[in-house]
């Protein structure tokens, strides 16, 4: 569907080199990384490396990524003149459901102690959706249909992860896919939350980001198929955002 384009109006954003949009962009900008050693050790007995959030307490698991994603939706708000989260559908991006060492009511866990921590109960319409690295596209989705056909002026899509967990880490290791001393060519797991107010273009706003195109492709040859990787996939999701947005 065309012609209904999404803006982005308001940001928060909590990473490991910063706990706030202008601290983490400056320091990105900067090219500070974060990365050290965590509590976390390889196989071969050393330790790995990642990029933590620094918060007051030492919360790990769901609590964390509670009060994670609860500092990123506080300053999405405030961000915005007289926003009440309530009053917003809450679209949350979490880890895919088959993610290694997730728990199975992650969701709710999530969910329940990020609202209490904000002291407000969710809007009716807000939604978890798991599909991992996707799933901000797919909450985009969710919230242009929300815009443009449940007639709600704004929507909040919001996401919190972390890959900083022992089993996650154990097996992401076994498949060879985290950087250690033993494999240079691996990722350097971290965590993070952010949230986008998103709200459909007004006359008279200041110019900023517009997204005017969707686009989804399922990509065939994955890991454990063993087939040569064409990003058949990617190039599909990419032709058709360029085909919604009228390119």
């Amino acid at each position: 569907m065309t012609g209904q384009p999404l803006a982005v109006v308001g940001t928060g954003l909590v990473t490991g080199v910063g706990l706030s949009v202008p601290a983490a962009c400056a320091a990105i900008r900067c090219a500070i990384d974060g990365f050290q050693e965590t509590r976390f050790m390889d196989a071969g007995g050393e330790w790995i490396i990642g990029c933590e959030v620094p918060l007051e307490q030492p919360w790990r698991g769901a609590a964390k990524l509670a009060r994670m994603l609860a500092m990123a939706l506080r300053e999405c708000a405030a961000t915005a003149s007289d926003l009440e989260l309530e009053s917003v559908p809450v679209l949350l991006c979490l880890a895919e459901a088959d993610r290694p060492g997730r728990s199975d009511q992650l969701a709710d866990q999530v969910s329940q102690q990020a609202s209490a921590a904000l002291g407000i109960r969710f809007h009716e319409q807000s939604m978890v959706i798991e599909y991992g690295r996707v799933g901000t596209a797919v909450a985009l989705l969710q919230a242009r249909r929300l815009i443009y056909q449940e007639r709600i002026p704004q929507a909040i899509v919001a996401g919190v992860d972390s890959l900083l967990a022992g089993p996650t880490i154990r097996v992401f290791e076994e498949r060879d896919q985290v950087l250690t001393g033993r494999n240079s060519d691996g990722f350097i797991p971290g965590e993070a939350a952010s949230a986008v107010l998103i709200q459909a273009p007004r006359p008279g706003d200041a110019p900023g980001l517009t997204c005017r195109g969707l686009g989804f492709g399922v990509e065939q040859a994955t890991e454990d198929l063993g087939e040569p990787l064409r990003a058949d996939g990617l190039v599909k999701a990419i032709r058709d955002a360029h085909h919604r947005c009228g390119v």
